[in-house]
């Protein structure tokens, strides 16, 4: 297993610890996510060039760089610790979308700070929203034991947060290999073979994490 695997994972593993009681609920109404991928075309790369990938956050990157492996240039747009909500691209930053072949956001609303950006063709037409087909929670039922000051992170439609499941995750590693394998066919079969061996790893954690809730009592599940 690869340190961007284990990295990736110990994080879903510590998230998956802090949502295993509303894993036991009872599924809530979901609503669509997405309005589909965008159509992208092959890129012309020079000898040794790697398609340039911008993702907006460490979460989208992690899993980017899990299924593009060697044959993408990856920069990272927000910090450790940034909000997606209040972010304010730098002009370097700017300069990263522009440039990029393809940008990668977790959408459903979560990066506000790209709403403005998407009438620049430049940027919006290569805009991919990773969550694109994931079912996403009401967002009333996702933040339910938050506190008022919480409550005000809000998002109308349904929650953004798709990464606390690992088969929402999976529906990200799709998206990423098929849109990185428009752009590079001649790189597709190693997406094709990277992506499969990333599910594979969280679908074991998925496992997991099945394993987990059927050992809390029933009266203690939320």
């Amino acid at each position: 297993m690869t340190m961007m695997v284990r990295r990736t994972l110990l994080l879903a593993l510590s998230l998956a610890v802090l949502v295993i009681g509303s894993a036991c609920r009872t599924a809530p109404t979901a609503t669509p996510g997405g309005d589909g991928l965008p159509s992208l075309s092959p890129v012309a790369l020079g000898a040794g060039e790697k398609l340039r990938v911008v993702a907006t956050t460490s979460i989208v990157a992690d899993v980017v760089a899990n299924v593009g492996g060697d044959r993408i240039a990856l920069t990272v747009l927000m910090p450790l610790g940034a909000d997606p909500h209040s972010f304010q691209p730098t002009p370097q930053d700017m300069t990263a979308l522009e440039k990029a072949h393809v940008v990668y956001a977790s959408g459903a609303g979560l990066e506000t700070f790209l709403e403005p950006l998407m009438a620049n063709a430049q940027v919006g037409n290569r805009l991919v929203a990773v969550s694109t087909g994931v079912a996403l929670l009401e967002a009333a039922e996702a933040h339910e034991d938050e506190s008022a000051e919480e409550e005000a992170h809000h998002h109308e439609g349904g929650d953004p947060h798709t990464w606390f499941d690992p088969n929402n995750v999976i529906v990200w590693v799709d998206n990423i290999r098929d849109t990185l394998s428009a752009l590079d066919p001649s790189g597709a079969a190693t997406y094709r073979a990277n992506a499969q061996a990333y599910t594979a790893q969280l679908r074991e954690l998925d496992a997991w994490i099945r394993q987990q809730v059927a050992q809390i009592p029933a009266a203690n599940r939320k």
